[in-house]
């Protein structure tokens, strides 16, 4: 419960106002992107005027930063610059082991997306991916299990939808899933 009050205050620091001295946030396990869009790690962070000025070490952050207000980031992780609070960031990492519907214009290139990531990854029991949207494919109608089926007979799929309000499910005899219908 204190890392939680701790990691809030942290956040809490990071949005104050306008400082009348400089903050330097020390000892911390940093993270951000360069110019170039490369991930640079740091332990220090300097703030002024209400603004990131600088990241580096604690080393060089201290010769910058005379007079500033100190906070101890006790070896925490920071991301200065993620304050998106409608950040995904879970499906962000999740993308990366499944197939990725959200470029494919039609229901014929999400169908080869599937089928190009089964073959490529044999291994996996389960086929997962996202967002498929049928009203960009101008479909008219939801994907079926049996378009899915016709693609990828020998494996369930999870597919989710772009904005994850609708599932379409896909699932192949096994005791983990049952299709019942009538019901």
């Amino acid at each position: 419960m204190n890392r939680c009050w701790n990691g809030l205050l942290l956040a809490w620091l990071a949005t104050m106002p306008v400082q009348a001295a400089p903050l330097r946030v020390d000892h911390v396990n940093g993270y951000t992107l360069d110019g170039a869009g490369k991930l640079r790690r740091f332990q220090a962070l300097l703030v002024d005027d209400g603004k990131v000025v600088a990241t580096g070490s604690h080393d060089e952050l201290m010769a910058r930063a005379h007079g500033a207000t100190i906070v101890d980031g006790r070896g925490r992780t920071m991301l200065p610059g993620l304050i998106d609070a409608h950040g995904h960031v879970m499906e962000l990492g999740q993308m990366r082991v499944q197939v990725d519907l959200t470029t494919s214009k039609s229901l014929a290139e999400a169908l080869a997306g599937v089928t190009a990531f089964a073959a490529a990854h044999p291994e996996s029991a389960w086929i997962r991916g996202r967002g498929w949207n049928q009203v960009v494919w101008k479909l008219g109608r939801f994907p079926t299990a049996v378009e899915l089926d016709a693609v990828l007979p020998d494996r369930p799929a999870w597919l989710e939808r772009a904005e994850q309000g609708v599932i379409q499910s896909r699932c192949a005899p096994s005791p983990f899933c049952s299709i019942r219908t009538g019901e």
